[in-house]
């Protein structure tokens, strides 16, 4: 495989499936790129721990008995043992995690342009440890130095939503700060956006004309290319029970399992070989 693709899942609102798509997007590359032998790290930062808790079937014991290092050390100057924070996920040998911790932010202690340098370092560290070839930021909602840290690492972004007012601001807000640090940091930043997928589309037939209103208003066009699932109730019980939509526990309907895998493989191209889907799809991955 090429150059590692560290990708930030975030919308500046919350509750709108952030680590629902993470989770599905590591474990559906992971299983499907085993065999070439792609590694996939997922780096959880936010303090609610979703992701590491469905990853990780022990997380909350050892959070409680203390055997897990917080990531916060990924903002000092030198991590020293990487090993330390990565653990094996329950979804394939070539699947790990970073847990997350409580106070994460404790560890941003110095300047905020330190901070983002040491963070990206010691990323690299991990990465080159691990041989990783795909990573995952799962972030809070919201802005702050942490998120500014991963946007600063990433190469890619994806934006999950929800269709409603709120979600669509939350992805002008999260464009607009991300425009903004480009701006400020300037090539130190280089990241192509890999679209929007809505989350939790209901056929209620209000929500899906809010969403052809907003997919077909030509400035919502930087947000995609825009992709969706109707089947949120396979999706919640999915990650209610920590098991992915394709495990037959589910009882996810096969539309629902196609529906998330046509999903994921789009994203899937659009990090390894991005040039055959634009060739298929006419797509351009737009750069920020």
């Amino acid at each position: 495989m090429s150059k590692v693709k560290i990708v930030t899942t975030n919308n500046q609102k919350g509750g709108i499936g952030k680590s629902t798509t993470l989770v599905h997007c590591a474990v559906y590359i992971g299983r499907q790129l085993a065999e070439a032998g792609v590694k996939i790290l997922v780096i959880d930062l936010d303090p609610q721990g979703d992701s590491s808790a469905w990853m990780l079937p022990d997380f909350e014991d050892k959070m409680g008995r203390g055997e897990l290092v917080c990531p916060s050390v990924l903002y000092n100057k030198k991590l020293q043992n990487p090993e330390d924070l990565i653990q094996a996920s329950k979804f394939g040998s070539n699947i790990h995690v970073v847990p997350s911790g409580l106070f994460i932010m404790d560890g941003i202690k110095k300047t905020r342009i330190k901070a983002f340098e040491n963070f990206k370092a010691n990323v690299m560290k991990m990465i080159e440890y691990g041989d990783y070839d795909l990573v995952f930021f799962d972030t809070q909602a919201g802005h702050n130095r942490v998120w500014e840290s991963c946007i600063y690492t990433s190469t890619h972004t994806l934006f999950p939503s929800t269709v409603d007012i709120d979600s669509f601001k939350g992805l002008a807000r999260t464009l607009s700060l991300i425009e903004a640090m480009k701006k400020e940091f300037g090539d130190e930043i280089d990241i192509t956006h890999l679209g929007t997928f809505f989350t939790q589309v209901s056929m209620n037939i209000n929500e899906l004309q809010a969403l052809t209103k907003f997919k077909d208003n030509p400035e919502n066009l930087k947000y995609g290319p825009f992709r969706q699932t109707e089947h949120r109730v396979a999706m919640k019980f999915a990650k209610n029970n920590q098991m992915s939509i394709w495990d037959k526990k589910t009882k996810a309907s096969l539309d629902a399992r196609k529906e998330l895998a046509a999903v994921m493989n789009h994203y899937m191209v659009a990090l390894f070989w991005p040039d055959d889907l634009k060739a298929s799809c006419g797509l351009e991955f737009k750069k920020i």
